[in-house]
C-alpha cells in the first residue's frame, strides 16, 4: 500500500486499447490519493483518446494543467487518417502547483532507440525531462503501469 500524500510525480503510460482506457478512472483516484499537494500526474497519450481520458479523469479531484507534445523521432505512424508526428503527454495537478516550479517547456525532442530487443521500447528522454523538472531531488516517482521499467531508469539517473 502507497502512503496517503507521499508521492511527488506519477509518470505513466497506459496502452489505448479499452481495457487499458479503463484503468485512467483508477489511475485518477489513485494520484488524488497518494500524491502530495502541488504533486503532479503526467501520463502519455492518445490523440484520438483524449475525450475518453478527460472523461475518466473528470471527477478525479485532478486539474488538468495542460498538454506535452513530444515529437515522435521514430517515424510517425497513422491514426484514423492522420500522420501523427508528436505524442501527448496530459499534465494534471493535485491542488496548487507545488512552490519552487518555474517553467516547464511543453515541447520534448524525443531521441531513437534502439527496439532489437523489444518492438515498444521507449526513449529515457521524455521522462528524465519530466521528472528534473517537477521533482526536486530525491522526490519519490511512482509508475503504477511500468511496462518496460523507462520510469524506474530516468529516476534513478536523476536521483
Amino acid at each position: 500500500m502507497i502512503a496517503d500524500n507521499s508521492v511527488d510525480l506519477i509518470f505513466t503510460h497506459p496502452r489505448y486499447n479499452n481495457e487499458q482506457l479503463a484503468l485512467y478512472g483508477p489511475l485518477g483516484r489513485l494520484a488524488f490519493r497518494v500524491l502530495r499537494d502541488g504533486g503532479s500526474l503526467v501520463t502519455y497519450a492518445e490523440n484520438f483518446a483524449l475525450p475518453q481520458i478527460f472523461e475518466y479523469l473528470k471527477n478525479s479531484g485532478l486539474r488538468y494543467w495542460c498538454q506535452i507534445a513530444v515529437k515522435n523521432t521514430s517515424g510517425c505512424t497513422q491514426q484514423r487518417h492522420v500522420y501523427v508526428m508528436f505524442q501527448p503527454f496530459l499534465w494534471f495537478i493535485k491542488g496548487n502547483i507545488f512552490k519552487g516550479f518555474n517553467y516547464l517547456e511543453n515541447f520534448i525532442e524525443s531521441q531513437p532507440v534502439d527496439r532489437a530487443l523489444q518492438e515498444w521500447q521507449q526513449s529515457t528522454v521524455e521522462a528524465k525531462y519530466v521528472i528534473s523538472t517537477l521533482t526536486f531531488e530525491n522526490g519519490v516517482v511512482l509508475d503504477p503501469i511500468m511496462y518496460r521499467g523507462n520510469t524506474g531508469i530516468a529516476a534513478m539517473n536523476q536521483g
